[in-house]
């Protein structure tokens, strides 16, 4: 290939020629591809919070309540990488408890972050949810540990 841009003409006349005469068995191809894709789709679970008066119900769905909390360990001064979270949500809805997976560094005290860990997503979980995170548990297990990482003078 030249790497060369062929001229806009170009490649509309050969995006129509694909449509009107499209390789053999493409449209069942395009099709379970489509299937496949849709089934992949995991539904999310709701999860309870706090609602504020004027409003019957409330609820967070889980992946956005664990992008949110992965942000909050992220956010927050601690070194460490995020390998594993997980919520479980009770019968009722309510999140009853948030296991994370950690690497810490090697030099660290890892107990001391894996409880300041612990405290950021209970405290996180809390400003979302608000008392429906109230009898919450929150396990933090270090999985991993890494090397010290080397400091680049500026």
């Amino acid at each position: 290939m030249s790497g060369a841009t062929p001229p806009p003409d170009a490649v509309g006349r050969a995006a129509r020629a694909l449509r009107e005469d499209p390789e053999p068995g493409w449209a069942e191809v395009r099709a379970a591809g489509l299937v496949r894709a849709l089934r992949s789709v995991r539904p999310s679970v709701p999860v309870r919070a706090e609602a504020p008066p004027a409003v019957a119900a409330l609820t967070v769905s889980d992946d956005v309540l664990q992008r949110l909390l992965r942000r909050a360990v992220t956010d927050a001064e601690v070194d460490v990488e995020v390998q594993s979270l997980r919520c479980t949500v009770s019968e009722d809805g309510d999140l009853a408890r948030v296991a994370a997976g950690v690497a810490g560094v090697w030099d660290d005290d890892l107990e001391v972050v894996a409880r300041r860990v612990q405290e950021h997503l209970r405290r996180r979980a809390r400003e979302v949810l608000g008392t429906a995170a109230r009898e919450l548990v929150v396990d933090v297990t270090v999985v991993d540990v890494e090397a010290p990482r080397e400091v680049t003078p500026r």
